[in-house]
């Protein structure tokens, strides 16, 4: 009787009104150390989910503001290339967002095993659609990108993103560093010039994206990127607009 109270004032535990069940078995995320990776099942009807989970007695005061800014982005998202949220909640040891049922795109190494364009626009649709909307995203990289049961990419990794108008490049890049984003030793945006606009931030993260979509072969986070030999790799068709987004002659 206790226990059930404590649900369902979203102490102890998920409140019942929580529409999913969650598995106890815990995936940490790539690109960032700040979730982990449920599996989750809605309760009536048995739908497959994903649940990222914010573990608050873990983590710090500035790691649990991302978190509410990546609940808080992707609820009010709407595009088919963006994770698309089903449910949330908070309680008082975490944060958790369901979603569509996904993996890590550098875990699904099939998806890229081969040159995918379509994988390619669906990410700079998704990016295309924020800046129309004068959101910058922050982290855009292959680590932020999940791939549904069907082979369709979405992006994630909304801890940083907000305001065009409001956000500063410099400030971006030292937030990124701060959070271990993305996989060691590939590109980062610090070679930006200074002063550049913050969407330049995600403009140099599609680079990456491509370079990883068209080259990496599906090798996930073994994959050793260098940006000069990938633009000569990526298919004619992209080429032209990958190199006006890495602008490799300029500054990488």
């Amino acid at each position: 009787m206790f226990n059930k109270l404590m649900q369902q004032v979203g102490l102890g535990g998920l409140p019942s009104s929580f529409q999913y069940t969650v598995s106890q078995e815990r995936q940490n995320v790539s690109y960032t150390m700040i979730w982990q990776l449920m599996k989750g099942e809605k309760k009536q009807g048995g739908q497959k989910a994903t649940v990222f989970f914010y573990d608050k007695k873990t983590g710090s005061n500035q790691a649990e503001c991302l978190a509410n800014n990546m609940m808080k982005m992707l609820k009010k998202t709407r595009h088919p290339g963006v994770l698309r949220v089903l449910d949330s909640c908070e309680t008082d040891t975490g944060i958790y967002i369901v979603t569509e049922s996904v993996r890590p795109l550098l875990d699904w190494k099939e998806v890229v095993a081969e040159p995918n364009a379509y994988a390619l626009y669906q990410v700079i649709d998704a990016v295309s659609f924020l800046h129309t909307s004068n959101t910058v995203h922050g982290i855009v990289d292959p680590a932020s990108l999940f791939v549904t049961d069907h082979g369709d990419i979405r992006l994630g990794g909304f801890e940083l993103a907000g305001s065009m108008q409001e956000a500063i490049s410099s400030s971006l890049i030292h937030q990124r560093r701060s959070m271990n984003c993305g996989v060691r030793g590939w590109p980062t945006p610090e070679n930006l010039p200074g002063g550049a606009a913050a969407g330049m931030v995600d403009y140099h993260g599609l680079a990456v994206c491509a370079a990883y979509i068209f080259c990496s072969q599906g090798k996930g986070a073994d994959y050793r990127m260098d940006l000069d030999i990938a633009a000569n790799q990526v298919l004619f068709s992209f080429q032209k607009q990958y190199l006006s987004f890495a602008f490799i002659n300029s500054w990488v």
